[in-house]
């Protein structure tokens, strides 16, 4: 330590005999910082001096924390590491469950039927059945499916308080179950409607190859469309507008009453509305896909009493008012 304090310009110490001769004699550092910082080419002020001491002293704590913050990158490296490699080593089944299908599944999706023993109320992957239940009988059939979205439906079966809905596909029930659950819009007449799932009827569940393959070739839907063009219509040809004439749009001969009979004999309707067309068009909805199938079926069937009534007229399949996304939660 008195090395490094020790300079060539320190006072000496006396060597001669004369202690007062200052020019053969040796010089002693000086503790005192005296006037104008005579010593700070040496030792610096004592700002200086309080500056260094503070580094020093604060050096190791400094060297401390940043070995602190290289150990918690390191967790964070491992950690993010464990995770991918448990991410790499995913069961199929468990790789099914967290990410589902994005499109239309399989008919080896459909069927497929898991493993393991489920509670009560937990999502299958064949389920494609939720019941609405707290429907009162102020409710009407339409108000009700009016509020159900996620994907096209199989068909619909009515009870006293509640209704069965089956879906065609089940991540489609399962989106509509979650968006039931979740989002508290299911309200009808200002009584909010509650989802579960339907677990009991296990040969439901499952969907017939056969209409499966109906429904994906096909486009097979529960909506018929049936439309008529209209004779000696006004057509526009330019820009210019014009009311259209409400007798070319009327017409005498269409009667809804008989059209409901002749499509009743094919299964129960639950709807027949009109449709904004150009045309002369109404739809027609059933509670069960099949059952469309069948009408449109027999209406396609030339010689048939439904395609000589309606030969004038077009058939073809509409879009089912389920068939729309939920909303985002």
């Amino acid at each position: 330590m008195l090395k490094s304090i020790i300079h060539s310009e320190t006072y000496l110490i006396n060597s001669s005999n004369s202690i007062n001769d200052t020019s053969n004699c040796a010089r002693i550092p000086s503790l005192k910082n005296e006037n104008n910082n005579r010593y700070s080419t040496l030792l610096g002020t004592s700002n200086s001096k309080r500056s260094n001491f503070l580094k020093v002293c604060s050096w190791p704590f400094q060297r401390i924390e940043s070995l602190n913050e290289l150990k918690r990158e390191d967790d964070t490296e491992v950690r993010s590491t464990d995770l991918e490699e448990k991410a790499m080593t995913f069961s199929t089944s468990r790789r099914s469950n967290l990410f589902p299908l994005r499109n239309n599944p399989s008919l080896e999706n459909i069927k497929k039927v898991s493993s393991r023993s489920s509670k009560k109320g937990s999502f299958e992957p064949s389920n494609r059945c939720v019941v609405i239940t707290n429907i009162t009988s102020s409710m009407g059939i339409n108000s009700v499916i009016q509020q159900v979205c996620g994907g096209p439906l199989e068909k619909i079966v009515r009870h006293s308080n509640s209704l069965e809905i089956y879906f065609i596909f089940p991540e489609h029930a399962k989106q509509f179950y979650m968006y039931g659950k979740n989002s508290g819009l299911l309200i009808v007449n200002g009584l909010k409607l509650k989802v579960q799932w339907l677990l009991d009827d296990e040969n439901n569940q499952i969907i017939s190859p056969n209409l499966l393959s109906q429904i994906l070739h096909n486009g097979c839907r529960r909506c018929l469309i049936i439309s008529k063009v209209i004779p000696n219509k006004k057509i526009r040809t330019g820009d210019k507008m014009f009311y259209p004439e409400p007798e070319i749009h009327y017409s005498s001969y269409l009667n809804v009453s008989e059209i409901r009979s002749d499509f009743n004999k094919f299964g129960e309707i639950m709807d027949i509305g009109s449709v904004i067309s150009r045309k002369l068009c109404f739809s027609v909805f059933y509670y069960d896909i099949k059952h469309a199938i069948n009408a449109k079926n027999e209406f396609e069937l030339i010689g048939s009493e439904l395609n000589l009534k309606y030969k004038d007229w077009s058939i073809w399949y509409g879009k089912d008012i389920t068939d729309r996304a939920c909303f985002a939660l």
